[in-house]
């Protein structure tokens, strides 16, 4: 039987309208029987579990399938440089991914390229953070304005309590009797 690697690389070669008209319940031949078998771990690697889970664990990781690259011409393919690949590979938990639609990953991929744009450069992994809808609201201008050092610890915390209080109170002393 083939490995997990070279059914990957087979069905590559194979056109999506191929694939897709591929019966799994009565598979034709030894070729499509190993893509309905190759399509079936898959399915089970993807065990839902979310690296933002609670409890999540390297176990729940490994079984999920690791990492892979998320988004670009090598959405899909393990989380490392592809032979003849000269971008950054931006990297994702498989189940995460899996949560994502096509626009979604293809922005990731790209805003992580756009800030961490050398892909030869060694050392420790730069992280790109999606934002939030609601993270430039009142609190987030008036700390920002505050503070030298922005992202700081002190600054986070300032924008905690801004956001409990209200912009409106925060940062009004109140009168001691």
């Amino acid at each position: 039987m083939k490995t997990f690697k070279e059914f990957i690389e087979i069905s590559e070669k194979w056109s999506q309208k191929y694939k897709n008209s591929i019966d799994c319940n009565n598979p034709k031949g030894f070729s499509q029987k190993a893509h309905c078998d190759g399509k079936k771990k898959v399915d089970e690697a993807l065990d839902g579990k979310s690296s933002k889970d609670p409890g999540y664990s390297l176990k729940d990781w490994f079984k999920g399938g690791g990492w892979v690259q998320t988004g670009g011409k090598y959405d899909g393919k393990p989380c490392a440089k592809q032979p003849g690949q000269t971008t950054k590979p931006y990297c994702r938990d498989a189940d995460d991914r899996a949560k994502m639609d096509d626009d979604e990953r293809n922005k990731r991929a790209a805003k992580k390229r756009k800030e961490d744009p050398n892909p030869n450069r060694s050392g420790e992994a730069k992280i790109v953070t999606q934002e939030e809808a609601g993270e430039k609201d009142a609190c987030y201008k008036k700390v920002k304005s505050r503070y030298k050092v922005w992202p700081s610890a002190y600054a986070s915390g300032a924008l905690v309590k801004c956001r409990k209080v209200g912009a409106s109170n925060w940062g009004n002393k109140s009168k001691k009797k």
